[in-house]
């Protein structure tokens, strides 16, 4: 009986411990528009990166809805999608493309200056890849599956563990 009991607690201490770090990497989405006001233009000049907690929280509020990529500066962009595939400069905007097997990724930017990292975002599109499928099937999935690539981390979710009834 004591073995039954000890893998009881092992089993619940484990399951609690993987529920507690993921809640510990999940940010909020108010915070990641905090976030944006953190740096100041003179931070950003100079190089300054962006704490990973912020990091998280922009990852967090572009995944869950995809309006939130609006007035982001470049800087945060590039944070948390990494380097785009293609920039393209057509003064005064300039657009950054990124890719991945089903999407492309558009963001518009406004500058009268040569560095679009402090520019905010003041446009996006979002299209499919695959004919045939409308761009939008891909819209939720596009800024989420981007950002999950980049992130770096593929933690297990709870979720995984309930088997989904159909």
């Amino acid at each position: 009986m004591k073995p039954d009991f000890l893998s009881f607690l092992i089993a619940g201490a484990l399951v609690t411990g993987i529920f507690l770090v993921n809640r510990g990497f999940e940010g909020d989405v108010i915070a990641a528009h905090a976030a944006t006001s953190a740096f100041s233009v003179h931070e950003i000049e100079k190089g300054a990166s962006v704490a990973p907690q912020r990091r998280r929280a922009l990852r967090r509020a572009i995944s869950t809805d995809s309006k939130n990529l609006l007035d982001q500066p470049g800087y945060f962009i590039r944070a948390v999608l990494s380097e785009p595939e293609m920039i393209r400069r057509d003064s005064p905007t300039v657009v950054w493309q990124y890719r991945n097997a089903s999407c492309v990724l558009d963001l518009y930017y406004t500058t009268q200056q040569k560095n679009e990292l402090k520019a905010p975002v003041v446009h996006y599109e979002i299209r499919a890849r695959e004919k045939g499928v409308r761009d939008e099937d891909v819209q939720e999935s596009c800024v989420r599956d981007l950002a999950r690539a980049h992130s770096g981390k593929n933690f297990i979710r709870p979720e995984s563990f309930y088997r989904q009834s159909y």
